[in-house]
């Protein structure tokens, strides 16, 4: 269970793709939460908003897929 980060530098995108049992196990709007909360914060830094991300996303799926 787990999700890709995708970032494209050159388009300012950044997205969550999820694999499909980790879509589903978590509350819908939760990885585009992830990913406005990210790309907030890379204005700033786009190395706090890349860790931002990747973060909040292992958050989530400890929380769904505990040990």
């Amino acid at each position: 269970n787990g999700v890709m980060v995708f970032v494209s530098l050159a388009e300012h995108h950044l997205e969550i793709i999820a694999e499909r049992d980790a879509h589903a196990a978590v509350p819908a709007g939760t990885w585009d939460r992830i990913v406005a909360d990210a790309t907030a914060k890379m204005p700033q830094s786009m190395a706090d908003g890349l860790v931002a991300a990747i973060s909040a996303c292992g958050a989530v799926l400890a929380k769904a897929f505990p040990r």
